[in-house]
């Protein structure tokens, strides 16, 4: 192959990577959660929540009774599955909603 099919096969390639739509956008739950007390009970959930696979990270404001579950990109958590690995913990979900994650801001 001569050197400018290989630069331009490079270019080519270089530019379809760069239009290719990227990952579906990762998304965050809220879930409202009666019963958390203490924060033995922020880790009985975390940590079962944290057993299911796609779920990134897990936090829990015990203050607002509300539990943020974080998925990994394209993750597929349904509601059902977070009610019940909630429910296995012993506590009981009142509300969720999902919503996209906030996107990180960039560092100065």
């Amino acid at each position: 192959m001569s050197m400018s099919r290989l630069t331009l096969s490079v270019t080519v390639l270089a530019l379809a990577l760069l239009l290719a739509p990227g990952p579906a956008s990762a998304e965050e739950v809220n879930v409202k959660v009666n019963g958390m007390v203490c924060g033995f009970c922020a880790q009985g959930i975390k940590s079962k929540l944290m057993e299911q696979e796609g779920v990134e990270a897990v936090d829990v404001d015990l203050e607002t009774k509300v539990v943020t579950v974080s998925l990994d990109t394209g993750a597929a958590v349904d509601n059902e599955t977070i009610r019940t690995l909630i429910a296995d913990s012993g506590y009981d979900t009142v509300s969720i909603d999902r919503s996209p994650a906030s996107p990180e801001e960039p560092e100065e």
